[in-house]
């Protein structure tokens, strides 16, 4: 499958890509062991496995709430960032859809949560930047509904 997409650069270009959806894998383009490893470096992310985030980490965080920033290292992503969600009663981020391009990775996924008696059920969008060797080294989130969002870190 070809895509027009416009990388980080700001420059449109055209790249086959590789999805794996969650119940099933169809390659559309030729995988290769970098992207393979790249899409396991991305699962084991959302599994909060640390070893597949690079230490200097940058993560960003849009919006306008208590949790919207930039951290910018494993104690920024895996500590301060998780002490401004909370108080969680549940959060889950579930993958959904999986396209790799060389060092990018974009995952579509379902964002739930529950918090000071509030409840979201969001769909989104993480687009993740992998070093050469294949940890997470920057990645956006983004969200359908970001006022929601907000709302919900703001109570």
């Amino acid at each position: 499958m070809l895509l027009s997409r416009t990388d980080p650069l700001g420059v449109a270009v055209r790249t086959s890509v590789v999805i794996q959806h969650s119940t099933m894998q169809k390659e559309t383009g030729t995988m290769d062991a970098r992207d393979q490893r790249n899409i396991a470096a991305v699962r084991g992310f959302y599994r909060q496995e640390r070893e597949h985030a690079a230490p200097n980490i940058i993560w960003h965080v849009p919006g306008h709430s208590p949790v919207s920033g930039e951290y910018v290292g494993w104690d920024a992503y895996f500590t301060t960032m998780v002490s401004r969600m909370e108080p969680l009663d549940r959060w889950e981020v579930e993958p959904l859809d999986v396209m790799v391009n060389g060092d990018f990775v974009v995952a579509t996924s379902r964002v739930v949560g529950e918090r000071r008696g509030q409840r979201i059920d969001l769909r989104g969008v993480h687009l993740f930047r992998l070093s050469d060797d294949g940890k997470v080294a920057e990645g956006w989130g983004f969200v359908n509904d970001q006022d929601a969002l907000d709302a919900f870190f703001s109570a």
